[in-house]
């Protein structure tokens, strides 16, 4: 029980993920599926230690995860207006600030809310993921669940899909051609790039006074909430 409650107290050493953002002021906790993995990794290592003869038992097996359920969040309407009004509208073919990374950005964010993918996902999704619905009526994304083994399509609304169509392929590796991965470097470090991108959205949308001030935290996470609220 000890050592229960000592797992509890496990913090995260790097909070921030290396990104150039503050770091919090007060410590921030292991989420519990962390502490599950943690745990796990030592039970491994005791095992080992016992098979050896190092140890007589291994007592990391009774060690217990206690799971919290912390509420999910995602953004109201009327904040993924705020949100995507930031980036700027699509209007007429050309976007109001003419820029192509806004239309980048604002395809890739249309992506997770859209899809449920994590940004690590989308940041490597290449072009061969856009495949036509079973039932000949539209699009969907097509991502291979690890956990089930089996692929899964998810269905896209259509300017989704034509916004897709409409970005320049970004980069190419083992014949894969992604929309947002150059192919070069990590694709972690991409998905490090676009999340301070997306930050900075949000915290403009925030420090704009005809817009407001968000309910909950936002972060790229809250696009994968949005889009199973909005499904429930």
């Amino acid at each position: 029980d000890v050592v229960t409650k000592f797992t509890e107290s496990w913090v995260n050493l790097n909070p921030t993920r290396n990104r150039d953002i503050p770091a919090p002021k007060e410590p921030v906790l292991l989420a519990d599926t962390t502490r599950k993995a943690l745990v796990e990794y030592l039970r491994a290592f005791f095992e080992y230690c016992v098979d050896r003869g190092w140890l007589e038992h291994n007592m990391a097996r009774k060690i217990q995860i206690k799971t919290k359920v912390r509420a999910k969040f995602g953004m109201e309407p009327h904040e993924e207006e705020w949100f995507f009004d930031e980036i700027g509208e699509f209007t007429d073919g050309h976007y109001r600030t003419g820029q192509q990374n806004a239309f980048e950005l604002r395809t890739f964010c249309l992506l997770m809310r859209h899809t449920g993918l994590r940004i690590s996902d989308s940041t490597k999704l290449d072009d061969t993921a856009l495949v036509p619905r079973a039932s000949d009526e539209g699009w969907a994304i097509k991502v291979f669940q690890k956990k089930t083994e089996e692929w899964v399509y998810i269905p896209i609304p259509a300017p989704l899909e034509a916004a897709l169509r409409k970005l320049p392929i970004k980069g190419e590796k083992d014949g894969k051609r992604y929309w947002f991965w150059t192919g070069e470097g990590e694709p972690d470090t991409a998905a490090n790039n676009r999340y301070t991108q997306i930050q900075k959205i949000v915290k403009r949308v925030e420090a704009d006074p005809q817009k407001g001030r968000f309910l909950h935290t936002v972060s790229p996470h809250t696009f994968r909430h949005t889009f199973s609220i909005r499904h429930l």
